[in-house]
């Protein structure tokens, strides 16, 4: 079995988390807090 490889691209700011996940192709800003860092995960 192959597995496609497949890269998600976070920066990290004091504030926000910008991520680009080039599976969705859709980038999404979410806070640096715990909750929504859990959320996403």
């Amino acid at each position: 079995m192959i597995i496609p490889l497949r890269c998600v691209g976070i920066d990290v700011s004091k504030q926000y988390l910008d991520i680009f996940d080039e599976g969705l192709g859709v980038p999404e800003r979410i806070a640096n807090a715990t909750q929504a860092i859990t959320q996403i995960a």
